[in-house]
C-alpha cells in the first residue's frame, strides 16, 4: 500500500502493468521490414548462369533432392541447412520445368556463386 501527499491509502503502484500484445508491435514491425529487405536483396542480386535454389517438399530427402536434380538434367553443388532445399547446376535451359515437373516445390535462379570454381588464377576454394 501506498500513501499519497494528501495521506490517501492506494493500492502498490510501483508494480510494473501487465503486458499486452501491443508492446511487442515494435519489434514485429522491425521483423517484417528485415525480412522484406533480405528478401528483396536476395532477388535483385545478381544471378549466376546455370545455377538454381531448388526447394522440394518437406518429406523429401537428400537422395529425393539427388535423384530429382538428375532426372531434370542437372547436378547437385550443395544442399542447404535442411535436406530439401539445394543449389543445383545445369546447362539445360528446360532444368527449371524439368524439375518443377519432377515434384520440386520451388526452383529460381541462384543469386550466390556456390560450388566448384576457378578464381582467375585457376585456384579454386
Amino acid at each position: 500500500m501506498v500513501i499519497d501527499r494528501r495521506g490517501n491509502l492506494h493500492a502498490n503502484s510501483l508494480t510494473e502493468p501487465e503486458a499486452d500484445w501491443r508492446d511487442v508491435m515494435p519489434a514485429l514491425a522491425a521483423l517484417a521490414v528485415g525480412l522484406i529487405c533480405l528478401v528483396l536483396g536476395t532477388l535483385l542480386t545478381k544471378t549466376i548462369p546455370g545455377q538454381y535454389l531448388v526447394v522440394t517438399p518437406l518429406d523429401a530427402g537428400r537422395v529425393e533432392m539427388l535423384e530429382l536434380v538428375y532426372a531434370a538434367n542437372g547436378g547437385v553443388v550443395g544442399f542447404g541447412g535442411l535436406p530439401n532445399i539445394a543449389i543445383a547446376t545445369s546447362v539445360d535451359p528446360g532444368f527449371k520445368q524439368a524439375a518443377l515437373a519432377g515434384g520440386a516445390l520451388f526452383v529460381m535462379p541462384s543469386p550466390r556463386l556456390l560450388g566448384c570454381i576457378t578464381l582467375g588464377d585457376g585456384v579454386g576454394p
